[in-house]
């Protein structure tokens, strides 16, 4: 694992995710060192693709590259999604990367139920990108985002509200806001974060 990338943890309890990790960095050195005829190439392409398919955590996205990732992936397809804008030195990030994972699986699993056996697609992505280094600064500056960890939705491709700083999972809030971008609704401050 380079340092350019960002270590995901999403196993089911969190005291695995040190053994998951470790065994997660051994296996991609391991590789790397066998391909080092073409680390130039693969490296070039790596810094291409803004979005990484996540192999250990199939519900969230992995978005790279900062702004040009959002801009290739939910603005350019007119996603409606909620990204986890978090930081590898944030311990409070680390801690909500399982909680993350699980709503998100909590969700696609409704999804499915709700559909009774048909192929259910959610109408929602969730992703995860990476607030610190010199994208993600330009990433947070670009949403007005103050503090990680926080959330950003996105209607249609594009920002929906404002930027959800929130420091704990399950949470009201981004629960309220989901259901608003869910249902094709417009942004209520007021309804989000229960001002009457």
């Amino acid at each position: 694992v380079t340092e350019d990338e960002p270590v995901m943890t999403s196993p089911s309890r969190f005291e695995d995710s040190l053994s998951t990790d470790l065994s997660y960095a051994l296996s991609q050195s391991m590789s790397s060192s066998s391909a080092t005829t073409s680390t130039s190439s693969s490296s070039t392409q790596r810094q291409e693709q803004p979005i990484r398919p996540n192999e250990r955590n199939p519900y969230v996205m992995q978005i790279t590259n900062g702004i040009e990732g959002i801009e290739s992936t939910i603005h350019r397809h007119d996603l409606n999604c909620v990204v986890f804008l978090s930081a590898r030195f944030c311990k409070t990030c680390q801690t909500m990367n399982p909680q993350f994972t699980r709503m998100t699986r909590r969700r696609r699993d409704n999804d499915n139920n709700d559909n009774d056996n048909e192929e259910a697609t959610s109408t929602i992505e969730f992703a995860k990108a990476e607030a610190s280094g010199p994208a993600g600064k330009d990433l947070g500056r670009r949403f007005d985002v103050r503090a990680v960890p926080s959330f950003l939705l996105f209607q249609n491709g594009k920002q929906f509200g404002t930027p959800l700083a929130i420091s704990k999972l399950p949470s009201d809030e981004l629960d309220r806001a989901i259901e608003l971008l869910e249902n094709g609704n417009e942004w209520d401050e007021d309804y989000v974060f229960d001002r009457e």
